[in-house]
């Protein structure tokens, strides 16, 4: 069993094929803190670019590609849910 959201914690809950529910992730909104802008820094794309380029292409060698998600499938369905 999937416990819900709470205030500090947003579960990323999503049906699987069967229609069962799966924790997909959480997004923990009370370990925020805050940062000056001027500490900012912007992410470097290159390195997404990269590991969406391995994913698709199944590269294994790095370990960290195994746990990342199926960016095709993910299109697919934000595809399919924009023609809803």
């Amino acid at each position: 069993m999937i416990r819900k959201s709470i205030i500090p914690i947003i579960r990323i809950v999503v049906k699987n094929a069967a229609g069962k529910k799966e924790l997909k992730g959480t997004l923990r909104i009370s370990h925020m803190i805050p940062v000056p802008a001027s500490e900012l820094e912007l992410y470097d794309l290159d390195n997404a670019k990269l590991l969406y380029k391995q994913k698709a292409m199944n590269d294994t060698t790095a370990g960290y590609v195994k746990s990342a998600l199926d960016y095709y499938a993910l299109e697919a369905r934000c595809d399919l849910f924009e023609r809803k």
